[in-house]
């Protein structure tokens, strides 16, 4: 082979490994989705249920504060959980081409297959595409991931200031 041939070549080795950890990395983003869409329905449902008690209960005498702060931290939280399905759904990308795709092309253009180099060349540049596509993907999913976990602490937090308030009389 040439060099040319063989740089090709090892750059399908490193796209096929970039590949492969970033599909790893869509697995992880995915579970800690997951994770925190389970953290904000509990958070979102107990909140909801505590704010409905305290707001219908006679007994209790909230102070405007303290009414804004609650329904804050239930629409701060539905936020997040909102966020955290964004974060689970990703958007249809580019995948390896089908058996019968592959084929279609190398019975168009037979001539583009006969050498190994030119089979390298095209798997290559398919890795190539596939590889950005999924990196683009990832990132958009990280981005949502940290979005829906800023927006949870920050409900976390508001909800932690309420309850202090409302307990403490502050």
């Amino acid at each position: 082979m040439t060099d040319k041939n063989e740089q090709t070549a090892d750059m399908l080795n490193i796209f096929k490994n970039i590949y492969a950890d970033e599909i790893k990395r869509e697995d992880s983003i995915h579970h800690s989705a997951s994770s925190l869409l389970i953290a904000s329905g509990c958070t979102l449902g107990l909140t909801a249920v505590s704010c409905c008690c305290l707001l219908s209960s006679a007994a209790v005498c909230l102070s405007l504060a303290d009414k804004i702060l609650l329904l804050g931290a239930v629409g701060t939280v539905f936020a997040s959980l909102l966020v955290a399905m964004l974060a689970q759904w990703h958007q249809g990308r580019d995948q390896i081409a089908s058996a019968d795709a592959i084929l279609m092309q190398i019975e168009e253009a037979p001539e583009s297959f006969q050498e190994k180099e030119q089979r390298v060349q095209y798997e290559y540049e398919l890795y190539q595409k596939i590889c950005s596509d999924l990196q683009h993907s990832n990132r958009v999913l990280n981005h949502r991931l940290r979005a829906s976990g800023i927006t949870f602490a920050s409900g976390a937090g508001i909800l932690a200031i309420a309850v202090c308030l409302i307990l403490f009389g502050i």
